[in-house]
């Protein structure tokens, strides 16, 4: 187990999970960190994320990013101190916060489009949303 630590100008993070067995890839949320503090006083849930399309997104937009951070990724050792990570490339080092920051700039969902209040008849307040159909059976 590798500890990674980004501590950047946001200070919320994801809390992703994320498995594979055979090659097939299992991702999970959670609500908050799995620690003492969070589990035992409080009740925190981790949900599976069913939808592949929807999976794939998370793996590729999120994780991959936050694992290809080598500006304020530290890496916790095994003497409990963290040692800020070096990247092999300088030139070509990435800082996953900028990146989050530009996709969410840069995007318009595909998947969205505009609703219309039942009640008003007007245009509402949040965007009409259609889950992409489930890939794997």
């Amino acid at each position: 187990i590798t500890v990674r630590s980004i501590v950047d100008r946001f200070l919320e993070h994801s809390r992703l999970y994320y498995f594979e067995n055979a090659c097939q890839p299992d991702v999970f949320v959670a609500s908050a960190d799995w620690m003492p503090r969070n589990l035992y006083g409080r009740i925190e849930i981790a949900f599976p994320i069913l939808n592949g399309v929807l999976g794939e997104r998370i793996v590729q937009e999120i994780w991959r990013n936050t694992f290809g951070d080598t500006v304020k990724t530290r890496i916790l050792e095994a003497n409990g101190e963290y040692r800020r990570l070096t990247p092999p490339n300088p030139s070509a080092s990435g800082r996953s916060q900028y990146e989050f920051m530009r996709l969410a700039m840069e995007r318009k969902p595909a998947h969205s489009e505009p609703a219309v209040s039942l009640k008003t008849g007007q245009p509402a307040k949040y965007p009409k949303v259609k889950l992409a159909p489930k890939p794997r059976g």
